[in-house]
């Protein structure tokens, strides 16, 4: 079962294989489940043998006693937007793991002053015209959005342990056939 009280079936159970994970060696029962966008999945069931264990988010660091030895394993620093080439698109796009694709460029900007001005701007008259028959939709919030058919919540019980990597929503895990 996993965090949205749904139930993966596993297809099969890989048993004893060596993960080398920055150079140190653990060896886990690995379970092929019907899951995209991650190679390998380290959940609770092998977390929890580990003991105590601190995590730095900002610094990508899991330190952890293993075998008597203090262990500290370093995360990759993530990049900022790195395109990609049409061999890693075209590999996505067999496995079933692009929900969607976006084309991002950006506009050269000469002269940009970021004081107020007090001369009123200048719209062309389509925009103007666009923007006077949307005014509800630009206009500042003043309430709450609606509800939605599917509110996200965490039901929570009380005095119950909380296992928190069943709330983590990576990519992989959402389903876009909702939206």
């Amino acid at each position: 079962m996993i965090g949205n009280d749904e139930t993966l079936r596993c297809s099969g159970v890989c048993a004893d294989v060596e993960l080398v994970l920055d150079g140190h060696k653990f060896l886990l029962d690995l379970f092929v489940l019907p899951i995209k966008g991650a190679d390998l999945v380290l959940a609770t069931q092998w977390l929890s043998t580990l003991g105590p264990i601190l995590m730095d988010y900002k610094a990508l660091t899991l330190s952890f006693t293993w075998q008597g030895n203090s262990l500290i394993l370093r995360g990759k620093q993530r990049h900022l937007v790195e395109p990609i080439n049409f061999h890693q698109l075209k590999r996505l796009l067999a496995v079933d793991s692009v929900a969607e694709t976006f084309h991002l460029y950006s506009l050269a900007i000469t002269h940009y002053d970021p004081s107020p001005s007090s001369e009123p701007i200048v719209l062309d008259e389509d925009i103007r015209t666009t923007l006077d028959s949307f005014a509800t939709i630009f206009a500042p919030s003043t309430q709450l959005p609606p509800p939605r058919p599917h509110d996200h919540h965490i039901p929570l019980q009380p005095r119950q342990d909380v296992d928190l990597y069943a709330y983590i929503l990576t990519f992989s895990r959402v389903n876009w056939n909702a939206w």
